[in-house]
């Protein structure tokens, strides 16, 4: 998506005193620092982070958490969850830990350095597993030029690990949430349907026409057998370009997506 949910302000460094650029999600609610490393929060960190429902003091991992842009903005609309982000960039490690301290969110999220595919520490297991796999195929693209970009894009394992992985973490009767690319939906259906029920698919549309669409939502639930569901798609952009209503609700005004 070409869009980015985003504007800009100048906020204290957290670090030196010295003023930094930041970026403000969600109407101004969340404050993510670091541009300096070349990656820009999309309107797919914000999509992923309002498509998670959790019960009151719900644990959620968010696998893969980059910056820390979906987590924090699932921590400002659900001020019950308790959220750990992992991310194997000792850079971002530390760069989202920046951003928790500038959201004064350090109470509920925190952030571990590890791989999606290390051990579970003392077999914990989440209530929820959201991620944003990374989502390039060399095979198919170039990778870009900055190697932390290219280190948050670039697929470094096949994605039916990565979402093994992932269900791994999970506790019974959790659910995992993504958002991909909509070419990868059959690999994505074909990973979650030999080990998961209650599929959940919500296409994001960029326009109200017959312009398909790029990026899907996917949601799953361990341990049920619930049949799959294709819910109607969320339009993001209307005929001028702009926001939808729908979507400004949401990527503005930080509520969440309505799963039924």
């Amino acid at each position: 998506m070409k869009t980015s949910p985003v504007t800009f302000c100048v906020t204290p460094g957290s670090m030196s005193g010295e003023a930094e650029a930041a970026e403000t999600l969600l109407g101004g609610r969340i404050r993510i620092a670091g541009q300096e490393h070349g990656l820009k929060t999309t309107t797919d960190t914000v999509m992923l982070a309002a498509a998670v429902v959790a019960r009151n003091k719900a644990r959620v991992l968010d696998a893969g958490c980059g910056a820390g842009g979906a987590m924090l903005c699932l921590a400002r609309r659900l001020p019950s969850t308790h959220i750990t982000g992992l991310e194997r960039d000792p850079a971002l490690v530390n760069l989202a830990r920046r951003n928790i301290a500038l959201n004064d969110l350090a109470a509920r999220v925190t952030v571990r350095e590890g791989d999606v595919a290390d051990p579970l520490q003392h077999g914990e297991r989440f209530d929820v597993v959201m991620t944003n796999p990374p989502h390039l195929d060399l095979r198919q693209a170039r990778a870009p030029q900055d190697p932390r970009r290219a280190g948050a894009m670039v697929e470094t394992m096949p994605l039916e690990d990565w979402i093994g992985h992932c269900l791994k973490r999970l506790a019974y009767k959790g659910a995992i949430i993504l958002v991909h690319r909509a070419e990868r939906l059959g690999d994505i259906l074909g990973i979650l349907a030999r080990r998961t029920g209650a599929i959940d698919i919500m296409p994001l549309l960029p326009r109200d026409d017959v312009t398909p669409a790029k990026r899907v939502l996917v949601r799953a639930t361990r341990g049920s057998a619930r049949p799959l569901r294709l819910l109607p798609g969320l339009v993001l952009h209307g005929a001028d370009g702009r926001y939808t209503p729908q979507a400004r609700h949401v990527l503005e005004d930080g509520a969440g997506l309505e799963w039924c």
